[in-house]
């Protein structure tokens, strides 16, 4: 009988054939979601759909909307007209984010002007990738009209690089036909995406447009999590499966990821020459297209390999 060929404790045994290291004592500890983007306003995953404040500022003034609803009854017993109570909206918990990271061109490589993150938060992130119902899928969520507040820095100490003063938060998603047009809106849909805009002149961050910054040609990133269930945890935890960036040469490299998924440790990279599972190179072919699809400015056309038609 031949000796048996030891152990290497370098390699990995979470995904065959690997090389990365063994989970959990040799893995590099998990990035954080959007590091690429400046942490000062952004809100974490569950306290970005603004269902939850409505429902909040809601309860706080049940009384009045309990009287509200009673009105309605009795209409309704009156006059048969319908009955439509209001309630807290239900706040929706997403289980993909995809989030891009944009800056000018002339920029993209030192300190520029305005960055800006686009949160793409979905409940199934292959369906709105290849649903064509035009005005309901992810695809429109520029058409929608958005929820916004600007922010100007804080003397106290924040999380942002030197030379931005100001920043903008707006919220696109659909809108239930009854609160189109009022301060409280009740968001509904199966997609959410929240814009994000750092930038140094307050003047200009007030007059900017999204629709005018939103470029694939000013992506630096992209990158996309799933919520699943961990190894060590009875919570789901975002992994991480894809990345594109943009090289300093101005290509763009896009990696997926594998392995178990870990509360504390980030997945690996894939290597070129390994094979990928077939749903991950799925989901991959996607993002490679019709995922920039959803980045890309009216004036931009992409081939079919996802690259810019110039």
């Amino acid at each position: 009988m031949g000796l048996e060929k030891p152990l290497d404790d370098s390699l990995c045994t979470h995904f065959y054939p690997c090389t990365c290291p063994l989970f959990p004592q040799y893995a590099q500890r998990r990035v954080q979601s959007d590091d690429w983007a400046p942490k000062w306003l952004r809100r974490s995953r569950c306290d970005e759909d603004d269902n939850a404040r409505v429902a909040a500022q809601m309860r706080k003034k049940r009384w009045l909307y309990a009287m509200k609803n009673m009105r309605t009854f009795m209409t309704h017993l009156l006059f048969n007209t319908p009955r439509k109570p209001e309630v807290p909206p239900k706040t929706r918990p997403y289980r993909w984010l995809m989030s891009s990271y944009h800056a000018p061109q002339e920029h993209q490589g030192g300190h520029p002007p305005w960055r800006m993150l686009v949160r793409h938060f979905c409940d199934d992130l292959p369906m709105e990738l290849t649903w064509n119902q035009d005005l309901w899928c992810m695809k429109s969520w520029k058409r929608w009209p958005a929820s916004a507040s600007t922010h100007q820095r804080p003397a106290s100490p924040v999380n942002a690089p030197p030379e931005i003063t100001c920043g903008k938060r707006l919220a696109f998603s659909m809108i239930t036909n009854r609160t189109i047009g009022k301060k409280l809106r009740i968001l509904w849909g199966e997609w959410l995406v929240v814009v994000y805009i750092w930038a140094s002149d307050s003047t200009w961050l007030k007059k900017a447009k999204v629709l005018d910054l939103v470029s694939f040609s000013s992506v630096t990133g992209v990158r996309a999590w799933e919520w699943v269930d961990a190894v060590d945890s009875s919570v789901q935890v975002p992994y991480l499966f894809y990345e594109l960036e943009r090289k300093e040469d101005g290509t763009l490299k896009d990696t997926v990821f594998g392995g178990q998924a870990y509360k504390e440790h980030a997945t690996v990279p894939i290597r070129s020459d390994d094979p990928v599972p077939a749903r991950l190179a799925g989901i991959r072919r996607l993002l490679n297209k019709q995922g920039r699809e959803l980045l890309c400015a009216d004036w931009e056309e992409l081939d079919e390999s996802g690259n810019l038609v110039q």
